[in-house]
This record gives structure tokens, C-alpha cells and sequence, in this order.
């Protein structure tokens, strides 16, 4: 069967001299029952702030914030309106097919919010002659259950895939309070999670050109939200979170062009409740994206892509003085050109965009990369990108100087270069890579939500600049004889992110930010030997900074996991069992302060795969 990728086709054309990260299929097919955080944590050097097992968890790619992160679902934005951010406990493994990690600021590609990265999620059919139907159940520690049915069918003019699935946690596991006298052992109270979601894929092949892409993706959250570990009281805080995001794309590829026009709605709805303060709110966001896009190619070296969006936004929330909107227009353009047979491949990109009938700065980005000996490859990047405010920064009610809000509050702008080598070899039965990265990145009006008032309310502010900077190393070894796979892969990440503004107390200046690790190391171990495979992952975040001044931390921690597996074949059905032991050196450890993370716990899985 010949595979019909639908990605975007920036991500795939337009990228020259980015680095960019695959995971890899065997990893998802082990987190089939994780969450993105869980993956993205593991496997890769982007650090993720964790407020306990299934429960809120967003990105910090090399030390930036957690809304300058672009996440992108099938070539969509999903950040959230109000917030700028999308929660990646809230994202089933289970409902991923291929997922990739663009580093480095981007926003001539995808507009705002791309300053640190940006993270692309894709749903893959093929067409074809084939059917699959796959039961999916695991059970673990803490009441852990997981459940999910996935139906795909490909023929020749049709593709189409159904995926549902539930998932409940009890998360009331023991833990030792540290910040409580004599460091008693607790049992996490109110802190049950529960999903269940549904996630539809169709691709109508019209002809040869042409052909129809419809996603649609519902998801129900309920999580209950514990007391933090200074705090003797039980809470019985809840939030519920709805969401449906719901895409269409008609695309015609020829042999010179390649036209896309696609339109997304995504609505998101969230209501927490605390009845120790009888405080019952609700928080709604809608956007809604309609974009074209144009590829054309002039030649073998030469390739164009022009392309126009328009947003619609809009916010509404008890912490906001009113309901708020906002329109969004971009025009957007990149022009790749190939050297030397293909060997050097260069892009610049622009994109310009207005924001209710007021301009952003122009955002551009230059990148090249290519072989420069046998095995050698070279790739650097410049770029400038941004960051429009949210809903939140813009209009919280509850600020000290203006009770309608902030609306004066600047867009932040990041400028950034990156500079990598990779080396690449295969001798016999073994294949290695080896690389490095080097970047550094200036963002000025950088947005910190900051306390005020003897930190009785806090308020965004514009810091003048935060300057990040560092190194990322990454190893892959691959060794391959009749049956037996062995596969390792290392990144270490050494980070220094830092408050560089005039206007800062002397206190603060050159300090690092809170919650950024300066360095971060995990390693993973596959062995394959017939139909057992056995993984290990090792993961090692340094100590982080919870104040300003730095005068006070979270300590480092270093876990481990296993996954153990088993697969077999009966007739048409394929049958996969498995075993989990997460941190399997029993850690107690913290990822946000006051929040404890799960000590060692297990859990058992199997699959059935039906193929006709």
C-alpha cells in the first residue's frame, strides 16, 4: 500500500536548517495508554512542568514559556484563546500517529506563539485494500484502567478510522510529606481523574488530483484537583474540560502545484468548582481558522509556497471584564532553493499579520543545511518570531492597576540562531548518529505573570528581555543480526535561561527563570529478539527555581521505567501483551513544588489486532 501522509506541508518542505525530532513508532506503540507529557518527558530534551499524575501538564522548550510553544494538529493551532496554552495530560497517546518536535523559534511558518518550538501532531491514513480492528485494555497501580477500540478501513477511493477510548485514575498513592514536620507518609487525597474521547479521521479520494480530509475530535475531561503539601485541609476542588475540534481539507496536488484550503472550529469549555469557597465558574474559547495555501515548483531546485490565514477568536470568562474577540488576518510566503544536486538546500520565509486592523512586526526566518563532507551534515537557522498576548494577559479583571485589564501589554519578540552538526555512519550490522546543537535566543517583552500587593494578586508585565542559550548533544546507535534489534538513543541538554532586563532589581538580573532546568538527560534502551522486546528509559532533570531570586529550588530527580512485551500471531489476529514498571527505583520527586509525583507503580496491557 502506497501511504497518503496528511501533515503540513511546511513542516515537510519549508524547515532547512531547523532541527527536528521524530518519535519513534515503537515508542508510541509502548504510551499507547500515556499521555503526551508522559512522552514528550521520556524521549526527548523538551521539559515538561507537571502538576501530578493526570493532571496539568505543559511544555518548556528550551526555557521558554509554556505559550511559546506551538502545537499543531494536522497542520491547526490548538492554543487556547484565554491562555495560550494546550494541556498535554489531555492528550491520549492512544489517539497519536506520528508526532514531531520542531526546535527553535518558527513563527514565519505558524504565526504566534511559536518562540520556543513547535510540536506537530498528524493523523495518518493510507489508501489501499485493508482493514484493522484493534482492542486495546491495560490495568495498573492506583486503580489505573484504560480502554480503547480502534476501527480503520482503506480502500481505494476511501480512508476512514474511529478511535474511542476511556480512561480512570484514582491517583491515591503514599507518598512522604517533606514539607510537614516529622515528614509523615500521606495518601493523596481528591485526585481522581477520568476521560473519554473520540477521535474520527475520513480522506475521500474525489481523483487522481484531488482529494477531501475531514478530522473530528471530541474529548470529556474530569479531574479533581488536591490539596498542595503545606495544605493540612482536604480539598474537593474539580475541573471539567470539553472540547471538539473539528477540521476540513480539500487539497488538489498537480504536477507544477500543489493547492490546499482548509478551515478548522475548535471550541473549548471548561468549569471548575471549589465548594469550600462556593465558587462555580465557567470558561469558554472558540477559535475558528480558514487558511489556503499554494505550493509551486519551478523546477527541481526551485519551490515556492504562498499562503493566506484568517483567525477568529473569541474569550469568555468570570475573570474577564466582558466577552472579548479578536480577528486575525496573516499572508505568509516561503521560497526554498536547492544547491548542488540537492546537497544544500536553503528556505526563507515571511509572514506578516494583522490583529483587529494592527500590524505585528514582520517575522522572517532564514535556514540552510546540507552535506558538507560524506557523513557530515551542517544545518543553521536564523529567525524572528512572536508572541501575541492571551485573553488572560490582555483582560484579567483582578489586576492591581486597571481593573478592565492590561490591554496595553505588548507582543513579545523573540529573535533566535541555532547551528547544529550531525554525524552519521554504518559499518556492517551497526549504524550510529552523533550530533550537536547550539542556540541562543533574545525575547524582549517577554509576558511574566508576576506577584504585587504583598502577593496578594498578581499581573502580567512585559520583563525586557529574557536571553536563552545553550547546548543540546543527542547519540543513536542501532545494531541489527537475524532477528535480534538493538537500539539506543541519549540527549542531554545543558540550558541557561535567564532574566536579562534593565529595569530589573539588581536581586533578580541575570538570575534564572523559575522552573527552567539548566540541564536534562534521558537515555532509552530497545532490544528486540524475536516477538520479546524489553525498553528502559532514563530521565534526569537538574534542580529547578521556584522564586526570582533563585534563593530557593526544587531538587533534582532521576526515574526510570521498563516496558516489557510479548507478541504473537493467531491466523488474522495479532495479540501484544505487556508489562510497566514506572519509576522503577521507587523516586519520590517532585516536577512543580508542592505537587507529588507517583512512586513506583505498575501496570499491565495487551492488544488484538484484527487485519483483513
Amino acid at each position: 500500500m502506497k501511504e497518503v501522509i496528511i501533515t503540513s506541508s511546511r513542516l515537510q518542505q519549508y524547515t532547512s536548517g531547523n532541527k527536528i525530532q521524530t518519535i519513534d513508532s515503537v515508542v508510541l506503540e509502548n504510551n499507547t495508554t500515556n499521555s503526551l507529557s508522559e512522552i514528550i518527558s521520556s524521549n526527548s530534551p523538551i521539559h515538561i512542568n507537571s502538576y501530578g499524575s493526570g493532571a496539568q501538564s505543559v511544555p518548556s522548550f528550551r526555557g521558554s514559556g509554556s505559550a511559546h510553544t506551538a502545537i499543531l494538529w494536522n497542520g491547526f493551532s490548538m492554543q487556547d484563546v484565554l491562555n495560550g496554552e494546550v494541556d498535554f495530560s489531555q492528550i491520549p497517546g492512544f489517539f497519536l500517529d506520528d508526532v514531531k518536535l520542531q526546535f527553535g523559534g518558527c513563527g514565519a511558518l505558524y504565526g504566534s506563539g511559536a518562540i520556543g518550538g513547535a510540536i506537530n501532531l498528524n493523523d495518518n491514513l493510507a489508501f489501499g485494500k485493508r482493514y484493522r480492528t484493534s482492542f486495546i485494555s491495560s490495568f495498573g497501580s492506583f486503580i489505573n484502567y484504560f480502554e480503547g477500540v480502534e476501527c480503520k478501513i482503506n480502500e481505494k477511493e476511501f480512508a476512514g478510522a474511529i478511535r474511542v477510548f476511556n480512561h480512570s485514575i484514582k491517583n491515591d498513592f503514599e507518598y512522604n510529606n517533606i514539607y510537614l514536620p516529622e515528614k509523615p507518609e500521606q495518601k493523596l487525597q481528591n485526585a481522581e481523574t477520568k476521560q473519554l474521547g473520540v477521535l474520527v479521521d475520513n480522506s475521500i479520494r474525489i481523483n487522481q488530483y484531488q482529494k477531501f480530509n475531514f478530522h473530528l475530535w471530541f474529548q470529556d475531561n474530569d479531574h479533581n484537583i488536591p490539596s498542595i503539601m503545606t495544605d493540612t485541609s482536604k480539598s474537593k476542588q474539580n475541573e471539567k474540560d470539553q472540547f471538539i475540534r473539528r477540521t476540513i481539507e480539500w487539497s488538489r496536488i498537480g504536477r507544477k502545484s500543489e493547492f490546499y484550503l482548509r478551515t478548522g472550529y475548535f471550541n473549548n469549555y471548561k468549569y471548575f468548582t471549589d465548594p469550600a469557597y462556593d465558587i462555580k465558574s465557567d470558561y469558554r474559547s472558540l477559535s475558528s481558522i480558514s487558511e489556503f495555501e499554494n505550493n509551486y515548483t519551478f523546477n527541481s531546485n526551485f519551490k515556492l509556497n504562498t499562503g493566506i490565514n484568517y483567525t477568529h477568536e473569541k474569550g469568555e470568562s468570570p475573570n474577564l471584564d466582558n466577552t472579548h474577540f479578536r480577528d486575525r488576518s496573516s499572508i505568509f510566503s516561503s521560497l526554498k532553493y536547492n544547491l548542488k544536486n540537492n546537497r544544500i538546500k536553503t528556505v526563507f520565509s515571511i509572514r506578516e499579520e494583522i490583529i483587529n486592523s494592527n500590524n505585528t512586526p514582520l517575522t522572517y526566518s532564514f535556514g540552510i543545511d546540507g552535506e558538507a563532507f560524506k557523513g557530515f551534515d551542517i544545518k543553521g537557522n536564523i529567525n524572528k518570531s512572536y508572541r501575541i498576548p492571551s485573553f488572560n494577559d490582555l483582560y484579567w479583571n483582578d489586576m492591581v492597576w486597571n481593573m478592565f485589564g492590561n490591554p496595553g501589554l505588548k507582543n513579545e519578540e523573540g529573535f533566535n540562531e541555532e547551528l547544529g552538526i550531525n554525524y552519521h555512519s554504518t559499518v556492517n550490522k551497526l549504524s550510529f548518529e552523533i550530533g550537536a546543537t547550539a542556540f541562543n535566543s533574545d525575547v524582549t517583552n517577554w509576558i511574566l505573570w508576576q506577584p504585587v500587593d504583598n502577593f496578594s494578586k498578581w499581573t502580567p508585565m512585559n520583563v525586557d528581555t529574557v536571553w536563552s542559550r545553550g547546548l543540546e548533544y543527542n547519540l543513536a546507535i542501532k545494531y541489527q543480526v537475524n532477528k535480534l534489534l538493538i537500539k539506543f538513543s541519549g540527549m542531554y541538554t545543558n540550558l541557561k535561561t535567564t532574566n536579562e532586563s534593565k529595569s530589573a532589581d539588581i536581586t533578580l538580573k541575570h538570575k534564572q527563570l523559575i522552573y527552567a532546568p539548566e540541564q536534562k538527560f534521558n537515555a532509552n534502551i530497545f532490544i528486540e529478539f524475536k516477538d520479546y522486546s524489553l525498553s528502559y528509559y532514563h530521565n534526569y532533570i537538574s534542580d529547578r527555581f521556584t522564586n526570582a531570586e533563585n534563593s530557593d529550588h526544587v531538587k533534582a530527580y532521576t526515574i526510570s521505567d521498563f516496558v516489557v512485551s510479548k507478541g504473537f500471531t493467531y491466523k488474522n489476529y495479532n495479540f501484544n501483551v505487556n508489562f510497566h514498571i514506572n519509576n522503577a527505583w521507587n523516586k519520590m520527586y517532585e516536577v512543580m513544588q508542592y505537587y507529588p509525583m507517583p512512586p513506583r507503580n505498575f501496570q499491565f496491557g495487551f492488544r488484538i489486532d484484527f487485519v483483513k
